[in-house]
């Protein structure tokens, strides 16, 4: 049967198009579940980053905590010298400490006036006992203040004096937390809660007031217990659906960020609706320009057929003028897509050796790092055995970890080293720090954060901040040799100089600096004091690139650290 060939183009269009509206829907249907399941895996990434941030304040507040466990007065039994010292580091905090014992109920109580009468130790469980005889820092779930009269939670760490078990306490509300979920949950419609060890609220974004202390929903709390991370759909405590994702993190607490349905449905339709609309666009087009245009397309159906060829084989499609201006765009489409291919093809090779470069890159950095750690695990083993070898290490990997997010947050490329100090510095109370902008390669920053923290630990255990003095660390560059110096100060020493030979910690920061970074090293004592002074070469090691770096001439920002309160 012979038709003309308009009809013969349509019955051809339908024909082809037909199983490709059939497997547009299937592909509609998978991009649907596609958008809800990365809907779904970065709220998990947004719980995941609130909870290590969660996970990190409390450290802070852990950290501080044991920092004045170990004070002196403490542990010479003065207890009046120790009540001053902590009512001192409670002025301005959101909270307060309680010092206890198991026999005998509270001994200090910052909450109270001086002097006053002190409650019983009742509330303090024996399991809680049990875990600081182990030696290890307690996070608390939340419980009813009996002073404050309203939910609280507790940091206890153990206090040993002499053969005796104390426990120091700090104890803050609960509401305290509430702003810092806020600040992390702009999304309207959207709750962040934080829930304790036994599934009680101890924070949330939305009617905090009213639910604080109180139960999540059962199918949260059932789904909590059974994983530490994941998905499900719920309700939130007002009834609404919503995507719950939940990540719990190290403490026990488990932080938890509510995304209404209604946001992932339209998340994920949107994807299905730019998808549907560019596929019947296309049909409509499609079916027009095949009515339109079939008359007089065939004559130009052997130039056009020619062209697809080309561009089938990679080859550029050479501009033709054609009869008709219907086919002429086509045939200009083509050439242009073939001109779009082979410069796809060009930067796609490019893209390949950039990616390349990277890798190796990367994999040098990596190893590095590992040769890093492996020297710190291989001198914590040679160490004596126990527990402050152990936490010498760890210390160690957590400077490196911040020098590493430091570094990630600039894509490898360098860091700044006075967020390098604020951030190795940050837990140490009574350390100041001033100087230029100055940018560190990689390599030097993970040299340095290890300088920074082995000299900010030495001066806690040992040096100035032990005996209540000051360290200032200062920097700037001398660009007539051209060099980077610095000079680390710590006045108030009531220890007298070493004779000992150098601990590992003195070597790894000579090692950094003379070695690692071709640099010189230079420590003098005073007659309450020692002073490092340091000159670092500005060679390419140091700045990641050759030549003199410019140096800001904005303010440094120099003064004390901030304690994270």
């Amino acid at each position: 049967m012979q038709l003309p060939l308009r009809r013969w183009l349509l019955l051809m269009s339908g024909a082809a198009l037909a199983p490709v509206l059939v497997l547009t829907v299937v592909l509609l249907l998978a991009r649907y579940q596609e958008s809800a399941a990365r809907f779904e895996a970065d709220l998990v990434s947004r719980t995941r980053g609130l909870a290590l941030e969660g996970e990190s304040l409390l450290s802070q507040d852990s950290a501080r905590l044991e920092a004045l466990s170990v004070r002196r007065t403490l542990q010479s039994g003065d207890f009046r010298g120790f009540e001053a010292e902590l009512r001192d580091a409670a002025r301005g905090a959101p909270g307060w400490f309680v010092l206890l014992a198991e026999d005998q109920g509270q001994v200090i109580n910052t909450r109270l006036p001086p002097g006053g009468a002190l409650p019983p130790a009742g509330g303090f469980p024996q399991s809680a006992w049990q875990e600081l005889q182990a030696g290890r820092t307690r996070i608390s779930g939340v419980t009813l203040g009996k002073l404050s009269a309203e939910p609280i939670v507790a940091i206890d760490t153990p206090a040993v004096i002499g053969s005796k078990l104390y426990a120091l306490s700090y104890i803050q509300p609960a509401r305290r937390f509430v702003p810092f979920i806020r600040a992390k949950v702009r999304e309207p419609g959207r709750i962040a809660v934080i829930l304790d060890q036994q599934g009680r609220i101890v924070a949330r974004s939305a009617n905090a007031e009213r639910t604080i202390g109180g139960s999540a929903t059962p199918d949260l709390t059932r789904a909590v217990r059974v994983r530490s991370e994941g998905v499900i759909r719920s309700r939130t405590l007002e009834g609404l659906p919503s995507i719950l994702a939940f990540s719990r993190a190290p403490s026990g607490w488990t932080f938890v960020v509510a995304a209404p349905q209604s946001e992932l449905t339209t998340a994920a339709w949107q994807g299905v609706a730019v998808a549907a609309a560019q596929l019947l666009l296309l049909l409509a087009t499609a079916l027009g320009a095949t009515a339109f245009f079939s008359r007089r397309i065939a004559r130009d159906l052997q130039n056009l057929e020619a062209a697809a060829a080309a561009l089938g084989e990679g080859q550029q499609v050479r501009e033709r003028s054609t009869g008709l201006a219907e086919t002429q765009r086509v045939h200009d489409a083509l050439t242009s897509a073939s001109a779009r291919l082979l410069r796809h093809d060009a930067e796609q090779k490019q893209a390949l050796e950039r990616q390349s470069t990277l890798v190796n890159e990367l994999n040098h950095r990596v190893k590095n790092t590992l040769a890093t750690v492996q020297a710190l695990a291989r001198q914590a083993r040679k160490e004596a055995a126990g527990e402050a070898s152990l936490d010498g290490f760890e210390h160690r990997l957590m400077a490196l970890a911040r020098a590493h997010d430091l570094l990630t947050a600039n894509s490898w490329q360098s860091t700044d080293l006075r967020d390098l100090a604020r951030s190795v510095l940050a837990p140490h109370r009574g350390i100041s720090f001033s100087g230029p902008s100055f940018a560190l390669s990689s390599y030097a920053a993970v040299s340095l954060v290890l300088v920074l923290h082995e000299l900010a630990t030495n001066a806690a255990k040992y040096g100035a901040l032990a005996s209540g003095g000051r360290v200032v660390l200062e920097w700037a560059v001398d660009h007539a040799r051209p060099s980077l110096d610095a000079t680390w100060t710590e006045s108030g020493l009531t220890k007298p100089e070493p004779t000992g030979a150098e601990g590992f910690g003195s070597r790894l920061i000579r090692a950094s600096i003379e070695r690692e970074l071709q640099g010189s090293l230079e420590r003098t004592w005073g007659e309450r004091g020692v002073t490092y002074r340091f000159r670092l070469p500005l060679t390419e090691r140091l700045t990641g690139h050759a030549g003199v770096p410019e140096v800001s001439t904005r303010a440094s920002g120099a003064g004390p650290i901030p304690n994270g309160r």
